[in-house]
């Protein structure tokens, strides 16, 4: 693995760097420290949420989502340098259907959503919004 100009050169690493057992305990700690950041980040949240007495509501729809959406960012900006454009666009427009339909289609088999309406309203105006943008980029 070479470092070129600041970046990872990702075309010449050495696939036979690791062996797989040090390959599968390096995933296993991956896992570990995914659960731990992730339940840490969450928490984190909450507390900021009553720290600053803010609805919870409020802070899933800014902090929680950007977070989420930090890995498609990454991948989206490294394709970007590398000139894969239809990549990046699929990335990020395939992770948005699979959280929409994906995500929440499963988690309404396991309970009842309720929405204020003044969020979905919100929404509403803010996916239209950001839809208008993308097809103007697009175009």
């Amino acid at each position: 693995m070479q470092i070129k100009n600041g970046f990872v050169n990702f075309e010449e690493i050495n696939k036979n760097e690791y062996s797989t057992i040090i390959s599968i305990f390096l995933i296993l700690i991956g896992i570990i420290f995914l659960i731990y950041g992730s339940d840490l980040f969450v928490s984190s949240a909450i507390n900021l949420a009553n720290y600053f007495t803010v609805s919870e509501a409020v802070i899933g729809l800014s902090v929680i989502a950007f977070g989420t959406s930090l890995p498609e960012l990454v991948v989206g900006i490294m394709s970007a340098f590398k000139r894969k454009v239809d990549f990046a666009l699929g990335n990020i427009l395939g992770s948005n259907i699979y959280n929409v339909l994906g995500v929440l289609g499963v988690s309404s088999f396991f309970g009842k959503f309720t929405m204020p309406e003044i969020l979905a309203k919100q929404d509403i105006f803010f996916m239209l919004l950001i839809t208008a943008m993308i097809l103007g980029f697009m175009f």
